[in-house]
């Protein structure tokens, strides 16, 4: 055996030992669904099922709300969803370790009492699920601002009672 075939074969040796050092904890996109597609693909039509994915007692909570129980998660989204239409979700990243999944996605909403304004945002979910597939806690983080935070009517509302709220009353004037 010459010096050639010595390192072709510790190359091979290396490359097949490299190959296996991938995480078990990380999925692409795909490998992490049908999940987080199907939480991100939510409309008025599919609440039951959307809400199956679930634990009875589940918790919920993000910038603006923390709920817990199943129907209440359910009734919460079935109230968002008179007011939006969600459109576009794409799932940017997943990665999931052990009962734990992180999906980072982002999504059109269109208000529907006013079909021209869309927001487009990102949203982090960090979900845990039990033996059987169901969520038991879900934190959502915005990037920045909730949904109707960035409606610009609703926004403008907003920073308007902030500001009434901040300004000093008459007895504080004196």
């Amino acid at each position: 055996m010459n010096i050639k075939q010595l390192g072709l074969l510790l190359l091979l040796c290396w490359l097949s030992g490299c190959s296996h050092l991938t995480s078990r904890t990380a999925a692409t996109p795909q490998e992490s669904l049908p999940l987080p597609q199907m939480l991100g693909q939510i409309s008025a039509q599919d609440i039951g099922q959307f809400a199956g994915y679930y634990h009875p007692d589940a918790l919920f909570s993000d910038p603006d709300v923390s709920l817990q129980g199943r129907s209440h998660i359910q009734d919460h989204f079935a109230a968002l969803l008179t007011q939006i239409q969600v459109d576009n979700t794409r799932i940017i990243s997943s990665i999931r370790q052990g009962s734990e999944l992180v999906v980072l996605w982002e999504s059109d909403i269109r208000f529907l009492a006013q079909p021209a304004q869309q927001v487009h945002y990102q949203l982090v979910s960090v979900l845990s699920l039990d033996p059987q597939g169901l969520i038991v806690r879900r934190q959502d983080y915005f990037d920045g601002l909730t949904p109707f935070r960035q409606h610009p009517a609703f926004s403008r509302r907003v920073d308007s009672l902030w500001l009434d709220y901040l300004q000093p009353t008459p007895q504080e004037q004196q």
